[in-house]
């Protein structure tokens, strides 16, 4: 009976035994099969890693020979380049819909493949429902901008040229209808001239950035003269290509957009979008792009939460986070260490397509209100670099959450009147200008000197006026002239004795103006004079007592 059951155990053991081997003989053999399945049987790419079907991008080395060469090289392995990225030297590669990953892998093993990807999708950070109770723009007392407006004349930002990469502008909306407002412009989703926004998400961003303001319309923008470049890469659905992201940066540097607004992301690095930011910094552009709104997930965010957005975590580009009316973090606002400074965020009133207004919410509106300061500041100081101005905005920054940098607002949110005023300002030294009175030899010192200084690289005009005029200071030399960062200024004061002892005042008042027309605020230096007898001798010829006099 035991050797019978022990029998049995032993014969359901190898049965089992040869069971394994003869699967995984089975699975081994269909390995070489599995590798080559139909495509609708090939691993669909995860929702993260969503791409153009049927499309890689390609760079080879310099040494391959050229664009041409490298096409050969292509066609001698079936794959047909259906376009290149101008100026970059990236091929849009065809493939079949579902090779892409495998192709991407065998390009990459090539000795003469600088980098191969798949042409991610980028989409527009818009997908936050709007909230009705926060009030209309009140994101621009937030930032300050009717006192940055002050200094700047109101007008801030003629001339400069801002590019709204997105989904095309309303170029029929009445809040862009002012004089050279925007400019012509180029659609890369359908291939022609006309960036015309049939999503709506470019229009609001464009508005807040720069609408026509001070014109009985609508809305106001952050800078009120800036032109707008509308570069339409997204399509009706607020969804692009890395590919035609890329040629729309190049475009808009091509085009002389001095700013690069860039509300949207991807989730994915890319040699070619990276390298084409890299093409607009290396020409002294400024990028600035919207640091994500997955913070917690939701809709548009790929089933992922706070990840890593492109280009905004790229350290040579802006990156803006979102916040609300009471200074807090938007809930939706991705916290990452790049992202740089932060903007409002949260139910934003701005333009709408067909003449219409509305509030979005999202890290794409903070970013265009971080252009518009851009523009506000080259407009007074065009000899500023782009990276001058960054610095600029970022250093001036009203800090919230943990002080210093933080993964949440970065430095701070932008404050468009600390901004303005720390730069486009005529700062005088010493502040204080003291006199006293010699009975014998007239005032101590009889002159003085202020030297006059400023950050700007553009020449400032001042005035000096004494306030109110009194007939015992007076300015002994011209009392007006220019100052520039490159050139300091000084006027000298020269004081005569008063009639009668006293203490006397009188204030020294410096005002300036900039080429444009901005006017920074007055700079006031006090003056005093002591006449007083008593007070002299104590402070000049002290009495020694006790002494025996000759």
């Amino acid at each position: 009976m035991l050797r019978a059951h022990r029998l049995a155990l032993l014969l359901r053991i190898v049965h089992r035994a040869v069971s394994l081997v003869l699967i995984v003989a089975f699975v081994s053999a269909l390995g070489g099969a599995a590798m080559a399945r139909p495509p609708d049987e090939r691993p669909k790419p995860k929702p993260a890693d969503k791409f153009v079907p049927g499309r890689v991008l390609v760079k080879f080395k310099p040494s391959t020979g050229g664009l041409a060469a490298a096409q050969d090289k292509l066609a001698q392995h079936g794959l047909r380049v259906r376009g290149t990225i101008s100026g970059l030297d990236v091929l849009e590669v065809e493939v079949t819909p579902g090779e892409e990953l495998e192709t991407v892998a065998r390009l990459r093993a090539r000795a003469d493949v600088l980098y191969a990807e798949p042409d991610y999708l980028v989409y527009a950070m818009d997908t936050i429902p709007n909230d009705p109770g926060w009030g209309l723009q009140w994101g621009l007392p937030k930032i300050q901008a009717p006192k940055a407006w002050d200094i700047a004349s109101t007008t801030g930002g003629a001339g400069i040229v801002i590019a709204i990469v997105d989904s095309g502008i309303d170029r029929d909306h009445p809040d862009f209808a002012c004089s050279n407002k925007l400019l012509p412009g180029k659609d890369f989703v359908n291939g022609d001239d006309d960036p015309q926004d049939d999503y709506g998400h470019g229009t609001h961003v464009a508005g807040i950035a720069a609408a026509c303001t001070n014109n009985g319309v609508g809305v106001a923008g952050v800078a009120w003269a800036a032109r707008l470049l509308p570069v339409k890469v997204l399509d009706h659905n607020g969804q692009g290509s890395y590919s035609d992201l890329a040629e729309g940066i190049k475009y808009a540097v091509d085009e002389g957009a001095r700013i690069i607004n860039l509300s949207l992301g991807g989730t994915q690095h890319s040699s070619t979008m990276s390298e084409a930011v890299d093409y607009a910094v290396s020409l002294g552009r400024l990028v600035i792009a919207a640091a994500g709104n997955c913070a917690t997930g939701g809709s548009g965010c790929n089933g992922l939460i706070n990840p890593v957005m492109y280009p905004g975590a790229y350290d040579n580009v802006v990156a803006v986070a979102a916040t609300d009316s009471n200074d807090g973090r938007a809930y939706f606002s991705e916290y990452h260490p790049y992202v740089d400074v932060a903007a409002p965020g949260m139910s934003i009133y701005s333009t709408l397509p067909n003449d219409t207004y509305g509030e979005l919410s999202g890290t794409s509106m903070a970013t265009a209100f971080v252009s518009g300061l851009a523009a506000l500041l080259w407009s007074a100081d065009n000899g500023l670099s782009a990276a001058q101005v960054r610095t600029l905005i970022e250093s001036k920054a009203d800090d919230l959450g943990s002080p210093g940098k933080d993964i949440y607002f970065g430095v701070g949110r932008i404050n468009a009147w600390r901004t303005l005023n720390a730069h486009v300002k005529v700062s005088a030294t010493p502040m204080q200008a003291t006199f006293l009175a010699d009975p014998d030899k007239g005032p101590v010192p009889a002159q003085q000197q202020i030297t006059l200084t400023t950050p700007s690289t553009q020449p400032i005009t001042w005035t000096a006026t004494i306030t109110p005029p009194v007939s015992w200071l007076s300015i002994a030399e011209a009392a007006s002239g220019s100052v520039s960062a490159a050139a300091p200024a000084t006027l000298t004061l020269n004081s005569t004795r008063p009639i009668t002892y006293g203490t006397y005042q009188t204030t020294l008042v410096i005002t300036s103006i900039t080429a444009i027309g901005a006017r920074p605020l007055p700079v006031s230096v006090r003056a005093t004079f002591h006449y007083v007898p008593q007070l002299y001798q104590v402070i000049l010829f002290p009495i020694v007592k006790n002494a025996t006099l000759p």
